[in-house]
């Protein structure tokens, strides 16, 4: 908030996984400029069973990364400028359990959620035309996403009972979870 004459405001909240990671809340009759930087990692699991032949397993999912946002603001009167910068970062991470003794399991996993950075820059001041005091505004938007691409397998083993030393064979068992190349994204969104 910006008015010809008088007290001028700014106010911003970033939410990140439910936790505010940045408030900014100024008032003040001179101009101003503030700028602030803020980040939070998040990890949401799931926890899911999965068969594969004779074996049961759990497995937990869980989505881990970091997101926030880099915020510079003036304000001065009649006129404002912001440019906001949010991020994210994540990852797959899973794990696996086997339930049995004589079995055991091994996870890779490669995926990308979503890494994405855009780029919000806009303003407004008041532009004398014509004689007349008139608004101008400007915004516009970029962006970059990677999203949901890479690998992610389960690889299971059990022990069966051979005649040969030693007298147990691996049976192997191999369970894709996750195998596409995504999606990227690059572009102006607005202006």
């Amino acid at each position: 908030l910006a008015p010809p004459q008088g007290q001028m405001s700014a106010r911003l909240a970033v939410h990140v996984a439910g936790k505010e990671v940045l408030s900014f809340n100024e008032t003040g009759d001179k101009p101003f400029a503030k700028q602030r930087d803020a980040a939070s990692t998040f990890r949401v699991p799931v926890n899911f069973k999965l068969g594969m032949g004779p074996i049961g397993f759990s497995v937990e999912a869980a989505a881990v990364g970091e997101a926030g946002t880099a915020m510079v603001a003036a304000v001065r009167q009649a006129a404002t400028d912001v440019k906001l910068t949010p991020t994210v970062k994540s990852r797959l991470e899973i794990a696996a359990k086997a339930d049995f003794k004589i079995a055991g399991a091994s996870v890779k996993s490669n995926v990308v959620i979503a890494d994405g950075k855009m780029n919000i820059e806009g303003g407004a001041q008041m532009a004398l035309r014509g004689g007349q005091l008139q608004p101008e505004r400007k915004l516009s938007g970029d962006s970059m996403l990677e999203m949901l691409s890479g690998q992610a397998q389960i690889e299971a083993y059990i022990l069966q009972p051979a005649f040969a030393f030693p007298p147990f064979k691996k049976k192997k068992f191999t369970f894709n979870l996750w195998d596409w190349k995504g999606m990227k994204i690059a572009g102006r969104l607005f202006e």
